[in-house]
């Protein structure tokens, strides 16, 4: 299953693993002891509060199913926008309940975070 990170969350990790990268001790490359830029991350004014792109609308209180196989097993995925929002980097996020089951059985179940630009794009 492919899951789609917000902008903020994107951004966010992509900064966590340059960290990770140029604190990394003990590389004897050249590189690795270059200073790694850090991307800037989009400021707060850019994002709206409300997720209403047309492709993905987040409204509150929403739940999509989709229903499918693995390992000849019937699989759902329910995805539940919640009305909760989680600050990260200065951006409200909304945040939504991702659970999938596997044979009536929950399998896997996490909080992913989805913010929307100015220009539509979540």
């Amino acid at each position: 299953m492919t899951k789609g990170f917000g902008v903020a969350v994107g951004f966010l990790a992509t900064v966590a693993a340059t960290l990770v990268v140029a604190a990394s001790p003990g590389s004897s490359s050249p590189s690795a002891k270059r200073a790694i830029p850090i991307p800037a991350l989009p400021a707060p004014a850019a994002f709206v509060s409300r997720i209403d792109n047309k492709f993905f609308p987040l409204k509150p209180g929403t739940t999509f199913r989709y229903r499918g196989q693995q390992d000849g097993k019937p699989m759902t995925v329910s995805v539940s926008v919640t009305h909760t929002t989680k600050l990260i980097a200065g951006i409200h996020a909304t945040v939504v309940l991702d659970q999938v089951f596997v044979g009536g059985k929950p399998e896997e179940q996490t909080f992913d975070w989805y913010a929307q630009d100015k220009r539509g794009n979540v």
